[in-house]
């Protein structure tokens, strides 16, 4: 199940295995101990157990060990002394201080064996940013362009069944929450679309969130992202998804600025959908192929069962404005990163 927004980031640095010092080991060898690891120290005092932390956050935070509330962390990195721990599993519960519903949960488990050292074994909690799902009802509709390039004809008929897509192109917090780290793109806002991402770099987030929700994600097939952003059954045979104005509806290179945006800033296409031209390219599942639409299936065509190249479609801020076409057919090796390339995803309708 999709767990609970993270409205902000919490970043936390843990070692996966750590060795805390006995009561019998020299002080200056636990220091240099300690200046060698960051995250959570665990170390003997007397008979007690305490652990040393080395935060660091976006925001202030309330640190709860085991139900007591043990000290504060300014945003910055923070080290935070001596606090109490307990043989067996801990559990770290770091809160903003000015917003409550940010919250980060931890579990240590310190087992102490027969050698009398104490493991660190960490226990990963993502928290993963909900994903606006949009139905797209199933139906039937002419896929490509008699006046586009060559690649875009034959037009033909295509029939899709029904599926989900996200209103949204994936987010940089979307990504954070998923994969646990900020992606490489990041700049500051949260909201914007995560790009420099490759085909192989979607489908790791892909099995990540799906291990985690048992959801069925997927990247959307070419012909299931031309049908969404077409406006599938609703469409009104728009120029573009959702205007025959491209500057009502995309971010493109004469009016982005020369950067990425939010996602939503512009008006929806028929379904909902945000941003289907222009912001990011999009990667779909396809396997490019120059020739594919004079011999493509007509039920729910899956692209070519081999090639080189992966489907991006929709444009992106540095592009003109034919690029942004609904029929234009982008692609590039799976493994290319390409400042501009990001992602959304689909899931069944059953």
């Amino acid at each position: 199940m999709i767990k609970k927004i993270i409205s902000s980031f919490l970043i936390i640095f843990l070692p996966v295995f750590l060795i805390a010092q006995t009561q019998t080991t020299k002080q200056n060898q636990y220091t240099q101990n300690s200046q060698k690891s960051g995250g959570i120290q665990p170390y003997v005092k007397g008979k007690n157990i305490f652990a040393k932390l080395l935060l660091q956050t976006d925001t202030d935070v309330k640190v709860n060990v085991n139900g007591k509330n043990r000290a504060n962390a300014s945003s910055r990195f923070e080290h935070i002394n001596e606090i109490p721990v307990e043989p067996g599993i801990n559990e770290f519960i770091f809160t903003s201080v000015n917003d409550s519903s940010v919250v980060k949960k931890v579990s240590f488990n310190f087992d102490k064996r027969e050698n009398k050292k104490y493991y660190l074994k960490v226990v990963k909690e993502i928290q993963v940013k909900e994903i606006d799902m949009i139905l797209v009802e199933g139906g039937s509709f002419k896929m490509g362009s008699r006046d586009g390039n060559g690649d875009e004809k034959p037009l033909h008929t295509v029939t899709v069944g029904s599926f989900y897509i996200s209103k949204y192109e994936i987010t940089q917090a979307h990504w954070f929450s998923v994969m646990g780290l900020k992606h490489a793109s990041y700049n500051g806002c949260e909201d914007c679309p995560v790009d420099g991402v490759n085909w192989n770099d979607a489908q790791n987030f892909i099995a990540t969130i799906n291990k985690e929700t048992d959801k069925n994600y997927r990247l959307p097939t070419e012909a299931e992202w031309e049908f969404a952003a077409r406006g599938g059954i609703h469409s009104k045979n728009y120029k573009y998804a959702g205007s025959d104005s491209l500057d009502l509806v995309a971010w493109y290179d004469e009016n982005s600025g020369g950067k990425k945006h939010k996602v939503g800033e512009k008006l929806p296409n028929e379904l909902g959908l945000y941003d289907m031209n222009g912001n990011v390219w999009e990667w779909c599942s396809d396997w490019y192929g120059e020739l594919f639409y004079a011999r493509s299936p007509r039920m729910n065509p899956l692209g070519p069962s081999f090639g080189t190249d992966r489907i991006l479609r929709g444009g992106g801020w540095r592009d003109y404005k034919r690029r942004l076409r609904p029929t234009y057919r982008g692609y590039h090796l799976p493994f290319n990163r390409s400042n501009g390339d990001g992602f959304r995803l689909v899931i069944p309708a059953d």
